[in-house]
């Protein structure tokens, strides 16, 4: 059998998406809103769709949509983390393969 293509997944195979977004969530909480939230406040919702997610891991504080514009604004702050040899897997794969990354988030 022929490889044709390799697909990975992005979240948290390639780029450490649960310590970037969980770091963002609780900037969130603490810069605008003066609340402590833990992980398993955000574990509680981690995997839901995002407006579910975001209001939920914030304790409904505000409205959806000012939630997602604070916590936007900080996850633009807060780099995403890449894995421990992804990117020179990936660069090594590059000049073989059809290598293609798949997420569901945003």
């Amino acid at each position: 059998m022929t490889l044709k293509a390799i697909i990975f997944d992005y979240d948290d195979t390639l780029v450490k998406t649960r310590e970037s977004k969980w770091k963002a969530l609780k900037e969130t909480a603490r810069r605008y809103y003066n609340l402590e939230i833990t992980d398993q406040d955000i574990q509680a919702f981690w995997g839901k769709p995002f407006a579910e997610m975001l209001t939920g891991s914030l304790k409904n504080i505000d409205t959806f949509e000012t939630l997602r514009e604070r916590y936007f604004t900080v996850t633009s702050e807060v780099p995403m983390l890449i894995h421990a040899g992804a990117l020179e897997s990936l660069n090594k794969l590059y000049d073989k393969y059809l290598v293609s990354i798949l997420t569901s988030s945003t």
